[in-house]
This record gives C-alpha cells, sequence and structure tokens, in this order.
C-alpha cells in the first residue's frame, strides 16, 4: 500500500510518517506531497541555511492554507490517485484545529469530554470533505490533532494517570519545556526535533499506550489499523 500526507508541514509529516512505521509500512511507500520534501534526507542539499530556516519557521506559524488550496485545487490528489495503480493507495489530511476558525469551523471551546473531542474532529473532517467536493471518500484518512500536532507528541511522555493532552491550552508550549525536547533542541531543523521526538510511534507497545493519552490521536491510529487491515 501506498499513502500520500498532505500536512501543514514537514514537522507533521515526520510525526505521521513514525506512526505509519508501527504498521511495518515501509518508508518507501510514504510520500510527502505537501509540503514536497526535496530529498529523502532531513537536510535538503543544495538550500541556503537562510532558506532552510524559513522553511522551518512556517511549521510555527501554521500553513493551513495550503492544505485548504490542495484540497480545492485537487491536484495532489488527482496525480496521486489518476496515475496508473498497482497497488492500492490512501491520503491523509493533517490539520491542526488551533485554528479551525480561520477556516470557518466553529471551534469546540475548552473540551472536556472524549465527545468534545471527537465533536471538533468531526467537524474539521467535515469542512476538508466540502474543500474536496466529496470526492475521494473511502481513500481519506484524516490526522486530526486537537489543538496542535504537539499535543500529540506529548503523549509519549505522559505519566500515569495523566488527563488527555488534547485537554493542555498550550501543548506547544508544554512540548518545549521537556527535558526530552531540550535534548534535541541543539538540532537546526524544527521537523528533524519532531522526528526524533516522536520516534517511539514506530513502536507498536509504545504507539498503543500512548494511544490512552489522546482520543484524537486514538481515532487516527485505529482508522489506519482498520484500513491497513482490509487492504492486507
Amino acid at each position: 500500500m501506498e499513502i500520500g500526507i498532505v500536512a501543514e508541514g514537514h514537522a507533521d509529516q515526520f510525526v505521521i510518517r513514525n506512526i505509519l512505521y508501527s504498521f511495518d509500512i515501509e518508508k518507501d511507500n510514504i510520500r510527502f506531497l505537501r509540503p514536497e520534501l526535496a530529498s529523502d534526507e532531513t537536510e535538503i542539499n543544495g538550500k541556503k541555511q537562510k532558506e532552510r530556516d524559513n522553511e522551518d519557521n512556517a511549521r510555527d506559524f501554521g500553513s493551513w492554507t495550503n492544505v485548504k488550496n490542495d484540497c480545492e485545487s485537487k491536484f495532489p490528489f488527482r496525480h496521486f490517485f489518476e496515475n496508473p495503480l498497482e497497488e492500492e493507495r490512501i491520503m491523509i489530511i493533517q490539520l491542526d484545529t488551533d485554528t479551525c476558525s480561520q477556516y470557518d469551523v466553529q471551534e469546540v471551546f475548552n473540551p472536556k469530554t472524549f465527545a468534545d473531542f471527537q465533536e471538533m474532529r468531526n467537524r474539521v473532517i467535515q469542512k476538508v470533505d466540502e474543500w474536496l467536493g466529496n470526492d475521494y471518500i473511502g481513500k481519506l484518512l484524516y490526522a486530526i490533532c486537537i489543538r496542535q500536532m504537539d499535543a500529540w507528541v506529548l503523549t509519549l511522555y505522559a505519566t500515569q494517570n495523566e488527563k488527555d493532552t488534547g485537554l493542555i491550552a498550550m501543548p506547544k508550549n508544554e512540548l518545549n519545556s521537556l527535558k526530552a525536547y531540550k535534548s534535541v533542541k541543539s538540532y537546526r531543523q524544527i521537523r528533524k526535533r519532531y522526528e526524533i521526538l516522536s520516534g517511539d510511534f514506530s513502536n507498536k507497545k509504545k504507539l498503543k499506550k500512548a494511544i490512552e493519552y489522546n482520543q484524537s490521536l486514538k481515532d487516527f491510529v485505529e482508522s489506519v489499523a482498520i484500513t491497513t487491515a482490509t487492504t492486507s
């Protein structure tokens, strides 16, 4: 099975790729479609350092507009799905919800229950399907991160009896305060930091434990499990 990823940033893609590894999906079968990665390496050869820094800084501000534009134009979807196929293909669409009001999704303020998280997730999915004109139904998986992708990564560092990380108002700040984050801060590229911090998602047992600390992560992981089971 080949999987394409349309996401807000490279950091998000690397986290998702680590999750996919736990389902024995090989690196060569995972394609970064938005944003594209010019090289399979985390360091892009031939770019000036300033250009690389600017690219990573985009993760801080988010780029949901690029995801929206790709869905509405359908360009990466047509290219990915309509080429001659020899294997099953699935597209993952990733969005954070902290900016959902900017793309006309009513936010669930102060979510406190799993039902609140799922309602928020469903509202974003409905908007994505609207952008796509309800095309490609059945070929899509939705990585909808309540608040920010950082909340997903935090599940790997949660302590026993800790509540859902989606309850954390500013998960990016929480992640940045961790000792683990400070140990990888020397990496200039943010996407490299997230790749390292989320590395344990590739371990089946650790992923199984992590999803108990975030409902939106659990919803995504379970959707991947169903899809891979039905296409294997």
